[in-house]
């Protein structure tokens, strides 16, 4: 058997334990930090790689829950992935990107028009 040559997680020990024979597949989900096992009968079940849910605890400072995101977003942990997080920017940048044009287009045709409230209004000076 090929487990036997690989070492151990803590789901897959406690779903061998719980099912032996009759596992046909294991894998890990990393997002969950879960071990799944496929049956025999066609059923599934999990088990986590931690005691006690210890990884879901918060970090009393700052500075650690941000270490522990960033090993998370490494490890690719995270309810979302790389490639989501990267259209998000994308997006944000063009969007960005259309709300500075538009502003100049607007302050470009408010100071062509030769009214100088206009102007001041625009950018708050009016208040």
């Amino acid at each position: 058997m090929q487990l036997a040559q690989q070492p151990m997680s803590l789901g897959a020990d406690i779903l061998l334990a719980r099912h032996g024979d009759f596992i046909v597949e294991l894998r890990h989900d990393r997002k969950a930090d879960v071990m799944v096992a496929r049956l025999r009968d066609g059923s599934a079940d999990w088990a986590p790689n931690s005691l006690g849910g210890a990884n879901a605890m918060p970090a009393t400072v700052p500075v650690a829950r941000m270490h522990q995101l960033a090993d998370d977003f490494a490890a690719d942990k995270l309810p979302f992935t790389r490639s989501e997080l990267r259209f998000l920017v994308k997006v944000s940048l063009a969007w960005a990107a259309v709300a500075a044009v538009l502003a100049g287009g607007m302050t470009l045709l408010a100071m062509n028009m030769g009214n100088t409230w206009l102007v001041e209004s625009m950018h708050g000076a009016g208040f």
